[in-house]
């Protein structure tokens, strides 16, 4: 591998460009999969004869599985390295991807759903950990940022390609299509990725484990970055659970095929994702942060518009607000995390995904009670928070 003389990865080198080529594959495959349920929300409810909270689980459960077992696996890839780990999750979740695809009991597909979230926890974590291991500081913004857009990209096209195959051919072969996709896609990434040079083997214990997790999130520095990743995917999530419902509604009564495309505005996070480091250039990055979610409460108002296209400009500038906030949070967490970065993003992912069943669940009440307007209360309170904490965040 081309390291530069400091040993770490610059960009413009074969090595960065096999790492980042990897890791954006591997966020391809591992969030299709995850976010590939989030357009059959509306098809759950009438093949299972469930209320759109419960349809709801289908995601909320695999986030918050995915939250927890994320704590354990960053601790594991402390002890036998990061590149096993990312493998093996990214393998696993494609074959139960193509399990789901057969399953017929819905409380049968969300257990399948529930294990599947384990198994998507090898990735995300260890994933931040290892560029931050390996990429040198001063790339480490542009690099993460294309990890990020492959999540944007693999979200985009899970949500989009299975909505429009269900729409024709139902659910089931929609997930078996993504199924497919994604297990060629992860032998893929197991070649490509290449073997940690700055990993260092940590004997486990779990004395020491909780020792560290708790200096993080007694480390103000970092739980509050913390909050805002949590904050930020419950309100993404919160969006696109109930948007497609709102444009199934009168006025619109949009085909399920027509709502699929909604989610191409996540292709909008690949560009957000990318551009954020000329933003955290020009604006510094706390106040890019602040920005951030400022434009994610004006787009969602927008949303409030009735004209339809309204409603996808609000939606277009929320996504885009959402991942630039992202990859500045978790920018920050490698960044600042002295330590244990593994159990760092760990943590921040914890709250992260814990924030995207919380927000993904809650929104399911507003919208039962209030409909979309409903929606949109709850993601500007959710952003008002976000923005007060973003408040108090101080210059490293």
């Amino acid at each position: 591998m081309d390291y530069q003389t400091n040993n770490f990865v610059e960009k413009g080198t074969k090595a960065y460009a096999k790492i980042i080529i990897a890791l954006f594959i591997s966020g391809f495959t591992i969030f299709s999969i995850l976010y590939s349920v989030q357009p059959l929300i509306p098809h759950f409810t009438k093949s299972f004869n469930v209320s759109e909270t419960v349809a709801s689980l289908a995601l909320s459960v695999t986030t918050l599985t995915l939250a927890l077992a994320m704590l354990f696996f960053g601790a594991i890839s402390e002890v036998i390295g990061r590149k096993p780990i990312m493998i093996f999750s990214v393998i696993s979740v494609s074959l139960l991807a193509l399990l789901q695809s057969f399953i017929t009991d819905f409380n049968v597909f969300l257990i399948i759903r529930f294990i599947q979230g384990i198994c998507l926890a090898g990735l995300p974590s260890i994933a931040m950990a290892y560029i931050g291991e390996e990429v040198s500081a001063r790339s480490l913004p542009a690099a993460m940022g294309i990890y990020i857009s492959g999540n944007a990209f693999g979200g985009a096209f899970g949500r989009i390609f299975t909505g429009i195959i269900s729409s024709i051919y139902g659910y089931q072969i929609g997930l078996l299509s993504i199924g497919i996709i994604s297990v060629i896609a992860a032998i893929l990434f197991s070649f490509l990725l290449p073997t940690s040079q700055h990993f260092e083997k940590q004997r486990f214990s779990i004395t020491d484990l909780l020792k560290s997790y708790s200096q993080h999130l007694k480390n103000v520095r970092l739980l509050k970055p913390f909050m805002v990743g949590f904050l930020l995917l419950g309100c993404n999530i919160a969006a696109f659970n109930y948007i497609s419902f709102a444009l199934a509604s009168k006025p619109y009564q949009l085909h399920d095929t027509i709502i699929s495309f909604i989610y191409l505005l996540f292709l909008i996070g690949m560009l957000s994702s990318i551009l954020n480091a000329k933003l955290r250039r020009a604006l510094g990055t706390l106040n890019a942060l602040k920005f951030s979610i400022l434009l994610l409460i004006v787009g969602i108002w927008i949303t409030l518009l009735p004209p339809l296209p309204f409603k996808i400009l609000g939606l277009a500038f929320s996504v885009y607000a959402f991942f630039s906030g992202h990859a500045i949070a978790s920018a920050v967490v490698a960044g600042r995390a002295e330590h244990h970065k593994a159990q760092a993003s760990s943590l921040y992912l914890l709250f992260y995904y814990i924030g995207s069943s919380v927000g993904g669940t809650l929104a399911g009440y507003f919208y039962g009670m209030f409909q979309w307007p409903g929606v949109v209360t709850m993601i500007t309170i959710f952003m008002a928070i976000a923005f007060i904490i973003s408040m108090t965040i101080k210059q490293r």
